[in-house]
């Protein structure tokens, strides 16, 4: 008999993300009731899955390993953790695994644990769907944690209104950072590369401590970095998870007292990030696993961070090392190939702006105009036939087959001009003259620097060349 429960939202975000893993996936609520199994456990147990859904702990396994098992979820809910190798029944004989069991907190709702296994000697693989899942689970975790973070300070702002304007601020960057969460995965999901663009990482690694200062405590952040930009062609978004994941774990292996230190080195066209702590370091046995998906040191670590940070840089050609010392600290070093050089500035350029909801044409022209264009607000096609402009800023919903037929016309009297599509949703499929000129595709919503920053690359593309690459 099939059982339904209704899942609070934040637990489904968790549960959506736990589906598409290659391993053995089952999720406890804190009386050891089944809550979510997915395929692979299904198997495992030959037996349907909408079958596990609502069951105890004692009508999924034998009474003897039920009992080991209820034990060990009240000691994840005590703990945080746990992880061994052992014995686990099965329809066809016991099989040596590796779990891992670890404590969810999400929203409002109770505690919930979420156990994964793997055959012990099975290597891990590294085929997208194991990928996607770890890459999921990673941007749930930060997803929480930015929420959380923007929680708390909306709080403050209530109790200190004469510090509204610096917390308002400091909301703003959590909203962003959380917004943007879903489209990446989104984009691992659809196996997208990296969204590239120029990325000043001396300016991305500033632009962390707004999102550390709420977990900092005590610890000083400090920068050494080399002289002059240092520009790469990388996801923003991406880079900042990784860099994220990696302070955050510093100052939680401080505890609140110490220092964080963001240096970088440029060598040969190669820029070095080194995120470095004084906190107790990592024994020396486990350096070798650290970047392995689901292992941690820490009690209440999920084993994720590191994996999305070697994903990531993987996924920006470039490498990742660790140096530690027991009670000294630890030190991660990124490496990344360097852009050929900074972006360019924008001039006093034309931008047609396109879009059928006027409060979103004049903002987007809002925007751009404090960004040094000269923008042109239309929310008809026929009232933009005549106007010129160097790049085009059109909203997905306008283009239909007759607004393509239109904007191919209008690209055709603008030879030199670039396109940027805005969309909720997927690009439309576009014409080959229509491609050939687009240069960004962004979602809404989307932020000021989303949007200055994909008109200007589309800009600089003409100005750099007058071609088109």
């Amino acid at each position: 008999m099939m059982c339904t429960f209704r899942v609070e939202p934040s637990l489904e975000l968790l549960l959506n993300a736990l589906r598409p893993l290659a391993q053995c996936v089952c999720v406890y609520n804190s009386t050891g009731r089944c809550l979510f199994a997915n395929e692979r456990l299904a198997r495992w147990l030959d037996r349907p899955q909408s079958e596990l859904i609502g069951q105890p702990v004692e009508c999924l396994w034998p009474e003897g390993f039920a009992r080991r098992e209820l034990a060990d979820l009240q000691q994840v809910l005590t703990t945080g953790r746990l992880e061994h190798v052992e014995t686990r029944p099965g329809p066809h004989g016991p099989r040596e695994v590796r779990t891992v069991k670890y404590a969810w907190h999400g929203g409002n709702g109770d505690p919930v644990v979420v156990v994964v296994f793997e055959d012990h000697y099975a290597p891990i693989t590294s085929n997208r769907t194991d990928q996607l899942g770890v890459m999921a689970l990673g941007i749930v975790h930060d997803f929480n944690n930015a929420l959380t973070s923007l929680q708390a300070e909306i709080e403050l702002l209530g109790l200190t209104l004469a510090d509204g304007r610096r917390r308002l601020s400091q909301m703003d960057r959590l909203l962003d950072h959380a917004a943007q969460l879903p489209r990446q995965l989104l984009a691992f999901v659809q196996g997208a590369a990296p969204t590239r663009q120029p990325v000043e990482i001396h300016s991305l690694l500033r632009s962390l401590e707004g999102l550390l200062c709420g977990r900092a405590g005590q610890v000083t952040i400090e920068y050494r970095f080399a002289p002059g930009p240092a520009v790469l062609d990388g996801d923003p978004v991406q880079l900042t998870q990784a860099l994220l994941n990696l302070a955050t774990n510093a100052l939680e292996a401080m505890r609140e007292q110490g220092r964080l230190l963001f240096e970088t080195r440029i060598d040969n066209g190669w820029i070095s990030i080194a995120v470095e702590d004084t906190g107790p370091g990592i024994p020396p046995e486990s350096l070798s696993r650290i970047f392995e998906p689901f292992y941690t040191t820490r009690k209440c670590g999920t084993g994720i961070g590191l994996a999305i940070v070697r994903e990531v840089v993987k996924l920006h050609q470039g490498r990742v090392s660790c140096h530690s010392t027991l009670g000294e600290g630890t030190r991660f070093t990124l490496e990344l190939p360097l852009s050929g050089g900074p972006p360019i500035s924008p001039r006093s350029r034309v931008a047609l702006v396109l879009d059928p909801a006027a409060d979103i044409a004049q903002l987007s022209g809002m925007i751009l105009e404090q960004g040094g264009w000269q923008t042109i607000c239309r929310t008809n096609l026929d009232d933009a036939s005549n106007e010129p402009a160097e790049v085009i800023l059109i909203c997905a919903s306008m283009l239909h087959p007759d607004g393509q037929t239109w904007l191919e016309a209008w690209l055709s009297r603008n030879p030199q001009a670039q396109l940027v599509v805005t969309s909720t949703g997927s690009t439309p499929h576009l014409s080959p003259s229509c491609l050939a000129r687009l240069r960004a595709s962004i979602s809404k919503p989307y932020t000021a620097e989303t949007l200055l920053r994909a008109v200007n690359r589309a800009g600089e593309i003409k100005q750099s060349s007058g071609s088109y690459q």
